[in-house]
Order: structure tokens, then C-alpha cells, then sequence
């Protein structure tokens, strides 16, 4: 198996098993993988898939505008839809003949906040003279990275990989509990990335030549935007993929919960992918003046 085609299926057992959805050929034609952007071509993806299809990997789920996928034996039953939608703006288009139109019009959308954050530092050194430490963790037979466990810090998924090219990716799953754009979320997540920082400070023995810069100026490579529905939906669960203007992928689709009372409901997401590429400090300047340069995927032109 090639490393984009490892990438790609570990790509997709991610997003079947902790975003619980299929996936299309959108989903993979920019991600990041072990701290690695891949940008493969529409034809590369489409013949691994064809691939993956024939030694039964994955299994064809349903049709809308895309052809969506799962992994062999994990099916979702989403109903197939019919959508459109035009580039270069900042929203979703629905027909206002689609059963989604008048459902969306009057959803009452939570505030906006970030889910599956991945950040990224240069530590040099950090992979020769960590070793000692680093040894006991597991390492991929191919990068020859290392993977430390996932671990939770407020209600959230971490986990952190050592690259043998001295970098750190810092992965924070938060899908089912997304930090919200405001003070309070903003305090949950210098939260973990505090944790987070000590953490890796504790992975040497010589501060000297390891030294492992303050969160602020770490690069956030990508974030999902998400708006969720106030109220419980209960009609069919469904998913809507759609990629625009410098590969950003945009998302309509049911997410499964567990309310405050222990029970399970699902509820409408809007979302968004990107790449910002900013540091920490960049952001938190950003929302703290109000001046997010993001899209506002609460507004879906509908």
C-alpha cells in the first residue's frame, strides 16, 4: 500500500468512527495525515477508491450530488438527496425545492465554534534528543514517527505525534463538545494547550537544546467551523458534501449527541473545513476583535 493510500484509509476510518459519517471524494482532496498535507488529484482519489472498492475496504452507501462511501460493514443508511450550489461564495445553496429548504430556514443554529483542530510546531531536536522518552511510545513502521496516546483534557481528545523531521502535530477532537468562538471557549482551549504544553516540556531531559515554544505561537493547519441545531431533529439522517473555491469542503449533515439528561438525539450541523495557517495568538487577536475572516456558516443561503 502507497503512503497516500494508507493516509487515505486512515483518513477514512477517522471519519467514519469519530465523525460517524461516510465520506465522498471531496473529503480527500486536501487533508492532513502524521503532520503531512496531501493534495492528490480528483482521478488519483477516484481510482483508490475504485481500489479500496474492489478489495472490499470500503462499500458504495448512497447517492446526492456525490457518490458517498463507508468502510466494509459499517453502513449509515443516510437517504439519498439532490442539491446544488455555486462557487465562490460563503454559503451553501438549497433549492427551495429540496425537502431541506424550509427545515433549514427555520433552524435555530447555536453559536459558532470549532471542532477537530490540529496545530502544528517546529521543536528541533526534539526527535534525537527525546528519544529516551519518546521510545516507549509507539512508532509508525513507515514514518518511523512517534505516536503518544490519546488522552483527555475537558472534554476532549488529544493527541500528539513526533515527527522525525523535528515537528509536533497536535490533534484535539472535540466533535461531540466544540469549542465555542468566545471567552469561555477560548479559556477551554488555552486549557489544553497548556496541558499539552507541559506535557511535551516533559519529554526531555535537556531544556537547553529542546525547547518547546509557548502555545500562542503554535500554527493552527486546519479547523472544522460548526453551527448545531438547538432543537432535536428527527426526521431522516442525511449528509451533504460540498467542495468550494480553494478546496474548502462545506458540510450539512445529522450528528448524534448525548443531552444533558444521558439520552441520545441528533441534531442538524452545518460546517465548515479550513486551512487557516495562523498561529494561536493570530486567532485569539482575531476573535477577541471580532474580526473572525472566516466564513459564517450559520448563514446558509437558503
Amino acid at each position: 500500500m502507497s503512503p497516500l493510500e494508507e493516509a487515505m484509509l486512515e483518513q477514512m476510518a477517522y471519519l467514519v468512527f469519530n465523525e460517524q459519517r461516510p465520506f465522498c471524494h471531496n473529503d480527500f482532496l486536501r487533508f492532513e495525515y502524521n503532520g503531512e498535507e496531501y493534495k492528490p488529484k480528483y482521478g488519483t482519489v477516484r481510482n483508490i477508491f475504485s481500489k479500496f472498492t474492489k478489495e472490499e475496504r470500503i462499500e458504495y452507501e448512497f447517492r446526492d450530488v456525490n457518490a458517498y462511501y463507508t468502510l466494509k460493514g459499517h453502513k449509515f443508511g443516510k437517504n439519498s438527496m439532490t442539491v446544488y450550489h455555486t462557487r465562490g461564495n460563503s454559503s451553501i445553496a438549497i433549492s427551495p425545492n429540496h425537502p431541506l429548504y424550509q427545515m433549514l430556514k427555520n433552524q435555530m443554529m447555536d453559536k459558532q465554534a470549532i471542532h477537530n483542530i490540529r496545530l502544528s510546531l517546529k521543536v528541533p531536536n526534539i526527535f534525537t534528543y527525546s528519544y529516551a522518552t519518546l521510545q516507549y511510545f509507539d512508532q509508525d513502521e513507515v514514518s518511523r514517527d512517534f505516536r503518544l496516546p490519546y488522552w483527555n483534557i475537558d472534554n476532549a481528545q488529544v493527541q500528539v505525534r513526533v515527527h522525525r523531521t523535528d515537528s509536533i502535530t497536535v490533534i484535539i477532537g472535540c466533535s461531540l463538545n466544540p469549542i465555542p468562538l468566545d471567552y469561555n471557549g477560548l479559556i477551554r482551549l488555552y486549557k489544553i494547550l497548556g496541558i499539552v504544553q507541559g506535557y511535551l516540556e516533559g519529554l526531555t531531559f535537556n531544556h537547553n537544546v529542546v525547547h518547546i515554544p509557548d502555545f500562542d505561537d503554535w500554527t493552527i493547519t486546519m479547523w472544522h467551523f460548526n453551527r448545531d441545531g438547538l432543537k432535536e431533529y428527527t426526521g431522516e439522517k442525511f449528509s451533504i458534501t460540498v467542495e468550494k473555491a480553494k478546496h474548502t469542503i462545506e458540510r450539512i449533515y445529522t450528528k448524534d449527541f448525548v443531552n444533558t439528561a444521558k439520552r441520545p438525539e441528533t441534531r442538524i450541523r452545518i460546517e465548515t473545513q479550513e486551512y487557516p495557517n495562523k498561529t494561536v495568538k493570530e486567532v485569539k487577536e482575531e476573535i477577541c476583535d471580532e474580526k473572525l475572516n472566516v466564513t459564517d456558516i450559520g448563514n446558509a443561503q437558503v
